[in-house]
């Protein structure tokens, strides 16, 4: 009876075996991966970086003579104008140079009209053959010694009038001045520093770019300039440490003479008009920079790019479905894409995701790809 019911189970199990080969034999269904076209669009180069803004100018305010404070016009942080009198200083030992000079002079052009006459008589006489050379000679020669007494005292002269001029220490230009080094009643010298004032208007903005961006920026730059034949502008905007945008658009001043090869970077700077002198030197900022023209340019998700020691990849698709590896050159970033400079025309199709289902030579299925 045993063998009666495995014999009739037998043709069960001849089914199900011949179910199952018939099963594998069919062939799995190719993978699902999203897919777009490659698709090209106006591309502006832009880039951000991290800087700190810095002083047109910087002027450490020093005395030019010697003497005790005896007026101090110093507000710390206040706006000053060129010409602005900050500090004044002892005069008195500088007016009674000046005086002493002016009396010098008058000594010495009375000695040089009276030097010059002499010399015109022995002139005269010596053309009558009544006067020796040697009087002639020695009449010259006094005048001479008095033309040169002259210019001596009329340089002294000029120069104890300048120190007159400095007791009165002026602003070089106009800006924002720190709170004074020196009291009233301090004597001071030309060593001693009373102030330092800054120059606000215009305020650069100074970034160190790395010199591999520094490099991709310029080709882009020259792709820009290739395409337009015209010079590349930039719209450059600063955003403050409260990541609001400052209203006023900066203006490209340019690189430093060289990198830094310690750093391996670059400093570029931008100068913003700053009128009411709300930008101060050492605020840290973000500069925000985009090229005003445009050039056409074929753009990929970043995420579909690959890279092996053949450099970058994208897995193409053809019509039939089949996968193709295309070795590709990236240039820009420009978001969250990715600039193809050769290796991808418009209309071809590439995979997004799923590349890790896709393999050359292979059929695969597509579905759109997620923006």
């Amino acid at each position: 009876m045993l063998f009666i019911r495995r014999f009739r189970s037998l043709p069960t199990l001849v089914l199900i075996l011949t179910a199952a080969a018939l099963h594998a034999q069919e062939p799995a269904p190719p993978p699902e991966v999203r897919a777009q076209q490659a698709a090209s669009r106006v591309l502006h180069p832009a880039f951000e970086y991290p800087g700190s803004l810095e002083s047109l100018e910087t002027a450490s305010i020093r005395p030019q003579i010697s003497a005790r404070i005896i007026e101090r016009n110093v507000t710390p942080g206040e706006t000053v104008r060129k010409g602005d009198v900050l500090f004044v200083l002892d005069d008195r030992d500088y007016a009674i140079a000046v005086m002493s000079a002016e009396a010098s002079v008058r000594l010495a052009q009375a000695t040089l009209g009276q030097a010059q006459a002499e010399f015109e008589r022995s002139s005269a006489l010596a053309d009558r053959g009544t006067a020796s050379q040697q009087q002639l000679d020695l009449a010259t020669a006094t005048r001479d010694a008095a033309q040169a007494q002259q210019a001596i005292a009329e340089a002294s002269l000029a120069k104890a009038r300048k120190d007159l001029d400095d007791t009165k220490v002026l602003a070089p230009f106009d800006g924002r001045i720190s709170a004074a080094s020196n009291a009233s009643g301090d004597y001071v010298t030309p060593t001693n520093e009373l102030a330092q004032i800054v120059r606000l208007d215009p305020i650069y903005s100074l970034s160190y770019i790395s010199q591999q961006a520094y490099n991709t920026f310029m080709r882009a730059q020259q792709q820009v300039e290739q395409a337009t034949g015209q010079v590349a502008g930039m719209d450059l905007k600063i955003e403050l440490a409260d990541h609001e945008l400052y209203p006023h658009e900066g203006k490209f001043i340019g690189w430093d003479f060289q990198a830094a090869a310690t750093t391996g970077s670059i400093a570029a700077r931008v100068e913003f008009p700053n009128p009411d002198g709300f930008l101060l030197p050492g605020e840290n900022v973000t500069v925000h920079g985009r090229s005003r023209l445009g050039v056409d340019a074929v753009l990929v998700p970043q995420r579909a790019v690959s890279q092996d020691q053949q450099g970058h990849f994208l897995m193409l698709v053809a019509e039939d479905g089949t996968v193709e590896r295309r070795n590709v050159e990236m240039g820009i970033r420009d978001g969250t894409d990715w600039v193809v400079r050769e290796g991808l025309e418009v209309g071809e199709t590439f995979i997004v995701d799923g590349l890790q289902k896709a393999r050359p030579g292979q059929k695969v299925t597509i579905a759109p790809a997620e923006q």
